[in-house]
């Protein structure tokens, strides 16, 4: 059975709906996701993989203006946003994408074990999976074959303002 780099991801998430807490102890804020047919809520706030800024109002028009990689610790994916809300691109964007590497347990938790790798993945599986990203991310009209990175789950943002379930 092939390793699957991308566990799960989020398309378009708006920055405006980010519950960005406050700087130190107290409240951390979240980034919460759903799947389609469920009400109840992930965080993913330590995610680690891939992330990308638009810049923009309206999805059809809208431009990338940054990709990067998001870690552990304080290179956690929401680190990451809020370092850019914060600093240099805090004007730039409006919108992101994510395809994250850690799974999400039963407990609708980030799983956390093998830190520091994904295990042996296959250049043909690899491949696939990052070319799917990349048509996720921009739709090519060209591409009639669909997105190769089976088992992936897509995460709907949940609003700041949305009552916790």
């Amino acid at each position: 059975m092939p390793v699957r780099v991308i566990q799960n991801f989020g398309l378009f998430w708006d920055r405006e709906h980010i519950d960005w807490g406050s700087r130190g102890p107290g409240h951390a804020g979240h980034l919460k996701g759903y799947l389609k047919n469920s009400r109840f809520p992930v965080d993913f706030r330590q995610q680690r993989g891939i992330y990308v800024l638009y810049e923009g109002q309206n999805i059809a028009t809208q431009r990338t203006v940054y990709v990067g990689q998001a870690g552990a610790r304080e290179n956690d994916l929401f680190h990451r946003l809020r370092n850019h809300r914060d600093k240099d691109l805090w004007n730039r964007w409006q919108r992101f994408s994510w395809f994250g590497f850690l799974q999400v347990g039963h407990n609708r938790q980030l799983v956390h074990r093998n830190k520091t790798a994904i295990g042996n993945v296959a250049f043909s599986a690899a491949l696939n999976q990052v070319e799917a990203v990349i048509m996720e991310l921009f739709e090519p009209v060209k591409n009639r074959q669909g997105q190769r990175w089976h088992g992936a789950r897509e995460y709907r943002q949940l609003r700041k303002d949305f009552p916790s379930a």
